[in-house]
């Protein structure tokens, strides 16, 4: 058994979508199921499900850590106001920032070498 992808809920799938590209996600498939929305994107070997979300009951919000090169090239999360947390350097030499996804949900980005 392995992972196959994780799904987010998002009251906005073309924001969110645009979002996930920007970070690096290329759209894999769209469709419809059972009158659910639902858009699959991948980076590497990685799939993430955006589902619209239909109802305004709070759903589990699990966090999205994607591993970056160098944090400074996410420079567009702060200055687009989404960075909500960080950047942190971390003892082990990780640096991590968090930013907001156009539903509200948490993404955080980490680097985990050094860059010159």
């Amino acid at each position: 058994m392995k992972v196959h992808h994780i799904g987010i809920e998002t009251n906005n799938i073309e924001k969110s979508r645009r979002f996930y590209e920007q970070l690096g996600f290329q759209m894999k498939d769209r469709m419809v199921l059972m009158g659910e929305e639902l858009c699959f994107l991948t980076l590497e070997n990685f799939t993430l499900e955006l589902i619209v979300q239909k109802t305004e009951i709070a759903a589990a919000n699990p966090h999205l850590c994607l591993e970056v090169t160098d944090l400074k090239e996410q420079a567009w999360a702060v200055q687009n106001g989404t960075a909500f947390e960080g950047p942190f350097s971390l003892e082990n030499g990780w640096k991590t920032l968090f930013v907001e996804g156009p539903s509200g949900e948490m993404v955080e980005l980490v680097q985990t070498k050094n860059t010159p």
